[in-house]
């Protein structure tokens, strides 16, 4: 089973993650970056659905790092963006994000991007 880690400080926005994925895919939920880090370091996850608003460090900073790095820069990141914000969806791109989603998620935007990132 393909697995997704959920990065987000909203544990309303990860429980619909969980409920929505969960039937297909093995579903994470953290609430940080540093959790983040300390997972990827324990084993690759498929995909990364994170939200760009975290504590300490946000999603563009994640993301980039995650680009730079060899082993890892080939799993898709998935940033969820605020809505209203035009420019972070451009920041997201520049930063190389997989693709991006505006909050609140719907499920179907939500199912259609990971099956355009991950391979069957």
């Amino acid at each position: 089973m393909q697995k997704i880690i959920v990065v987000s400080v909203s544990p309303s926005h990860a429980r619909n993650v969980t409920v929505w994925l969960r039937t297909d895919y093995l579903v994470l939920h953290l609430a940080t970056v540093k959790q983040l880090e300390v997972e990827m370091a324990a084993g690759k996850p498929d995909l990364v659905l994170m939200d760009v608003s975290l504590p300490k460090k946000n999603g563009f900073e994640a993301c980039r790092e995650i680009r730079t790095n060899e082993r890892f820069r080939r799993i898709p990141v998935i940033l969820c963006l605020e809505p209203d914000r035009e420019t972070d969806k451009f920041w997201a791109q520049r930063q190389g994000a997989s693709g991006t989603l505006v909050k609140p998620l719907k499920m179907e935007d939500l199912l259609s991007i990971i099956k355009h990132n991950l391979p069957p």
